[in-house]
């Protein structure tokens, strides 16, 4: 590990927590600047559950669908967001922050190898949101063209929508890291060094970590809002010129021209309709050769369509009874399924076969995992629909019935028989 790299480590030994007397002309002032700053960082850290709420949904959706789209690139720059949230997690900033926060009274605060601690903590805090507002930008540039392609578009628009609330998320904490970090990084000089340095040789904290990260737009860019967009909200009464100028002020996309001009139109009250003639008698007069081809051709459409219905009747009646057959087969090899079940279940009559059904199915489920599954697997493997929690309790079932046949060998055929109860209910 070189010193460039100090503060992106997960575990970093913290320096011994004391407090020393602040060395400045207003000591007490000083400590409830701090104080301010620290309390501040540690409420908007304990406010986050929207993007937990977020990382949890994010997390779920991988689980929900990582068989599915495994080699998709969208899908793996989800991943990649999860473990940089995950990350995050395990980084514990709140406690951080606390700790620094207990040494903080009357007119004493923690020692300046503590703060630098809280600093380093910051700026990998601050690196990791970096990555994670990147990470969105990509896994939302793949996913945009599942919505042209049409394929799992659903699983895509719901991924979209969490990486893009995550993103919004993460472009405040980084704001807001910034801001921490520059205020607390001013208190250094009040604070009084413990006995030995804390920083490895070589490293110097960054003065300002907007310059440190690059100067992103999403941190210089202050949004400026045009305020005559939002005027009309303060006015009672306008003219109508006024708010034809309101909307070409505010009409650079263009977004307003369409509507303009639908405005402008005049639309006349008077209905004047269609203007039928009634006095020309040889307009309505209609021939009866024409009106017998008509009823002839009528005829000839009407015997067409019937023989199409009858067509159509008949083709959705083969279809009905192919599909009865295949629900009668599919119930059959249930059927099949089931009492395969039970009859390998049945078989389990000593504590050494329970031992082996139990490797078995894991070598099983191991190998449908890795993708080498076929539909003889499927079906050998009675633990196949089962998730990974559940999988980890039918285990921990099975090892705790082990440990009580072995401690009461008398009663081993009354266990073994509800053991294989309980492992059918399982299983079904």
């Amino acid at each position: 590990m070189t010193s460039a790299t100090f503060y992106n480590q997960l575990e970093i030994t913290p320096p011994p927590l004391l407090s020393f007397k602040l060395c400045c002309k207003n000591p007490d002032g000083a400590s409830k600047k701090l104080k301010y700053l620290l309390e501040k960082a540690v409420k908007l850290l304990n406010d986050q559950s929207n993007l937990h709420k977020e990382s949890a949904t994010l997390s779920r959706l991988i689980y929900r669908w990582k068989w599915i789209l495994r080699n998709d690139k969208g899908f793996k720059a989800l991943e990649k967001v999860n473990r940089s949230l995950l990350q995050y997690l395990a980084l514990d900033m709140v406690s951080i922050m606390e700790k620094a926060l207990e040494k903080v009274y009357d007119d004493y605060g923690p020692s300046k190898q503590m703060l630098e601690w809280v600093l380093v903590r910051l700026q990998g805090f601050t690196k990791l949101f970096d990555n994670i507002y990147h990470r969105c930008i990509e896994a939302a540039t793949y996913l945009k063209w599942r919505f042209q392609n049409g394929h799992v578009w659903s699983v895509a628009l719901i991924g979209t929508a969490v990486v893009s609330r995550i993103w919004v998320i993460s472009q405040y904490l980084i704001r807001e890291s910034c801001n921490w970090y520059s205020q607390l990084k001013q208190m250094l000089p009040v604070l009084q060094p413990s006995f030995q340095p804390w920083l490895p040789s070589g490293y110097t904290l960054p003065e300002n970590l907007v310059a440190w990260l690059g100067h992103p737009d999403y941190v210089v860019s202050t949004h400026n809002i045009n305020s005559n967009a939002f005027s009309f909200l303060n006015k009672t009464e306008s003219t109508e010129e006024e708010n034809e100028a309101m909307l070409i002020d505010n009409d650079k996309v263009g977004l307003f021209k369409d509507v303009y001009k639908i405005s402008n139109i005049e639309i006349k009250k008077e209905d004047i309709g269609e203007v039928i003639s009634r006095n020309n008698e040889e307009e309505n007069y209609i021939d009866v050769k024409i009106l017998k081809k008509n009823v002839k051709e009528s005829d000839k459409v009407i015997s067409k369509t019937s023989i199409e219905e009858n067509e159509t009747s008949n083709r959705q009646k083969r279809k009905k009874s192919i599909m009865k057959n295949k629900n009668n087969q599919r119930l059959e090899n249930s059927n099949n399924n089931n009492n395969n079940k039970t009859n390998h279940i049945d078989t389990i009559t000593t504590v050494g076969k329970l031992i082996r059904f139990i490797k078995y199915q894991k070598v099983l489920r191991k190998s449908i995992l890795n993708g080498k599954c076929n539909n003889d697997i499927r079906s050998r493997c009675l633990t196949h629909n089962m998730d990974k929690l559940q999988w980890r309790m039918f285990q921990k079932f099975i090892k705790d019935k082990v440990q009580q046949v072995n401690d009461n060998p008398d009663i081993k055929k009354y266990i073994l028989d509800n053991v294989k109860k309980e492992i059918k209910v399982w299983i079904s």
